[in-house]
């Protein structure tokens, strides 16, 4: 999930379509939401989600949103991926399935044929980590798919010319990306393997594959506009990584790679001896849209500073109960942010209680972003008593903008007067840093 520095709420348009707007109508019923996350998936997106769209949804779940567009752009929400053109006037029928979702009007065409099957869905590709086929059947099975693919694609007739050759890229991308994910059906992959050690084996690998994937990168690297559809980017992103292939490096995914270098250091979060260094790195990005994701993440940061006010938010306890988080006001607080369905946050979760039981002087709440109340009621039930932690839920789209949540889970130590310790707390399994931490705070 990615966090959306912008809100457009604009109101539902029956007149036409001005110049540079695209209008979305339709229902997302089934997908039993609030609102629907429109995620912008062009290349400055791997810096920050700063141009995504929220689509707010009606009780009856219905949706109709007016927003401006300049350039044709990739979107995704959830498992769908949304390709809009300024002009686009579009009805969705949401499904959970994405091969459900029914798409009319203009720019209909390009949009049905996204929804059509999955590279990353093993039964399309024959990819089995049970089964574990040779690499021989797997490749001729992902040709065999990029042609039927490349066939579907010649037969659109209303798609514009630009999108065609996007989804060329892509083919050709997905093609590797496949490959790649072999890996985890050879002996290069053991699970248990300690990161570094993956990451040997993982080049390792790559380096087998030279001969088969460097013609697919020649047909992926000759143009920059290629960068702004999400596979081809991640792609040449990781190869130019992994420094084992030989591909043309453009000097746009050269100077976005820096950024994503540089920018994944605000992760952690930024101190004020940081911030002037950010600063000064910003007003050097020569691309306006990396500069405008970079300044955004900067901002997010800088918000959540050591010092800064804690971000006050609505929470809702087991019982129904309304509660905000300023209500601990006075006491230091151990927040933790998870969902039910997020593998390494239940896996932190034991370290959680741990924490909490040797913490006694430390308030430990744990705040769920579900979007599906019952899951979260039903989790609780069946673990039963977790100590002294206090248990809410909250709507994750509020998190996610007082928070800068784009990623979960998520620890955050506030003091008594309710201002940031940090908002980017060690991970609880991290035992020595996070009692470190927490050591000075237990008083």
């Amino acid at each position: 999930m990615k966090h959306s520095y912008a809100l457009l709420l604009i109101m539902s348009c029956t007149l036409a379509l001005k110049a540079g707007e695209v209008r979305l109508h339709g229902s997302a019923k089934e997908l039993k939401r609030s609102h629907v996350e429109l995620q912008y998936a062009g290349s400055a997106s791997e810096i920050s989600n700063y141009r995504s769209v929220r689509i707010p949804v009606d009780a009856e779940g219905n949706f109709d949103i007016t927003f401006p567009l300049e350039h044709p752009a990739y979107y995704t929400t959830g498992m769908h991926v949304l390709y809009l053109s300024p002009g686009d006037d579009l009805e969705i029928l949401f499904s959970r399935s994405p091969a459900r979702t029914l798409f009319t009007g203009r720019g209909s065409e390009a949009n049905s044929y996204l929804k059509g099957w999955r590279w990353d869905d093993n039964r399309h590709t024959g990819l089995s980590v049970i089964e574990k086929p040779p690499i021989e059947q797997v490749i001729e099975k992902v040709d065999s798919l990029a042609e039927e693919r490349l066939h579907e694609l010649a037969t659109l007739t209303e798609a514009d010319k630009r999108f065609q050759k996007l989804e060329t890229a892509r083919i050709a991308a997905n093609r590797i990306s496949v490959y790649f994910n072999y890996i985890y059906c050879t002996e290069y992959y053991r699970w248990d393997d300690p990161t570094e050690a993956k990451e040997e084996k993982k080049l390792a690998y790559y380096r087998t594959l030279k001969e088969k994937v460097e013609p697919l990168l020649h047909q992926i690297d000759r143009d920059e506009e290629w960068l702004e559809c999400p596979a081809v980017r991640e792609v040449l992103l990781e190869c130019l990584r992994s420094k084992v292939f030989t591909f043309r490096v453009s000097k746009k995914i050269a100077h976005l790679s820096d950024i994503i270098r540089e920018s994944t250091g605000m992760d952690a979060g930024i101190s004020k001896a940081s911030l002037d260094a950010y600063r000064e790195y910003a007003r050097h990005i020569k691309e306006i849209p990396f500069r405008e994701a970079f300044e955004a993440k900067l901002a997010a940061r800088v918000r959540l500073m050591e010092g800064a006010p804690a971000v006050d938010i609505a929470l809702q306890d087991p019982s129904g109960k309304r509660a905000k988080l300023s209500d601990y006001r006075g006491k230091v607080l151990f927040i933790d942010f998870w969902a039910t369905w997020c593998i390494p946050c239940l896996a932190q979760a034991p370290h959680v209680k741990s924490l909490s039981e040797k913490y006694n002087r430390i308030e430990f709440i744990a705040i769920s972003i579900d979007q599906e109340e019952a899951k979260w009621r039903s989790k609780l039930e069946r673990d039963g008593e977790k100590g002294p932690i206090k248990e809410f839920i909250a709507n994750v789209y509020e998190v996610a903008d007082a928070w800068d949540l784009s990623t979960i889970p998520r620890f955050v130590l506030i003091d008594a007067e309710f201002k940031i310790i940090t908002a980017f707390a060690p991970r609880p399994s991290d035992k020595s840093a996070i009692e470190q931490l927490l050591d000075q705070y237990n008083k």
